[in-house]
């Protein structure tokens, strides 16, 4: 993990304004949130790859007891500065804590970055208690691109692994998990239409099977 923490050092420097983007804005108001809100309060919530931290933000503001975790120090640092000390450096593929410290596990688009995808399911197993929520790209081509810089190749996005409904069911069986709620997304329906024209154009994209991501909502079976 020592050229992944390495990358996401770098990449604190550009996301450091993510709380202002409205991809997260409406991702966690259209898609994450629905899945979680009706979860009792005392429910105790991690935000693993949290980022910026907007989203425990959002999710304290709702009255969950939530922390942050993200491998990058940098990040952890800016999300202190903007939204208090709720938040922690810690990498996932080894992570500080407990087994069934929390009820529910967020990682929203951030699997698609880990090379040891199944090493980083059974922590989130590990930690959840009852939930796991997590949001990746739908049906998205892993690309390889130059970089015009140092003519190296990398991942476009820094996307390495496919998501579609066969390669949701293989995490599901291997890990020993029960689909509680799952809904396929587009972001910019909402960004152009707003709602409730952006939920009724995300049917229908649905429906195409167009939609670019998608948010499921997992039980872990203990």
């Amino acid at each position: 993990m020592k050229n992944l923490k390495s990358y996401y050092e770098k990449d604190a420097d550009f996301r450091k304004n993510e709380k202002s983007h409205s991809d997260i804005h409406i991702r966690f108001k259209y898609f994450i949130w629905p899945m979680i809100r009706n979860l009792p309060k005392y429910y105790r919530i991690l935000d693993a790859g949290t980022g910026s931290g907007y989203m425990v933000n959002e999710i304290r503001k709702r009255g969950f007891v939530t922390i942050g975790s993200d491998l990058s120090s940098k990040m952890i640092k800016i999300a202190k500065k903007d939204y208090g000390n709720y938040f922690v450096t810690d990498d996932i593929m080894k992570s500080r804590f407990k087994d069934n410290q929390f009820d529910v596990v967020i990682f929203s688009e951030t699997l698609e970055h880990i090379p040891d995808l199944n090493r980083a399911m059974k922590e989130l197993r590990r930690v959840a208690s009852k939930y796991i929520l997590i949001t990746v790209p739908y049906k998205e081509k892993v690309v390889m691109e130059v970089c015009p810089h140092c003519l190296k190749k990398y991942h476009k996005s820094g996307h390495i692994h496919y998501f579609d409904n066969a390669k949701i069911d293989i995490i599901v069986r291997k890990h020993k998990l029960k689909i509680v709620k799952m809904k396929k997304l587009m972001h910019m329906p909402y960004v152009k239409l707003g709602y409730p024209l952006g939920r009724v154009a995300n049917k229908a994209i649905d429906i195409l099977d167009l939609s670019t991501g998608v948010v499921i909502l997992f039980e872990v079976k203990k």
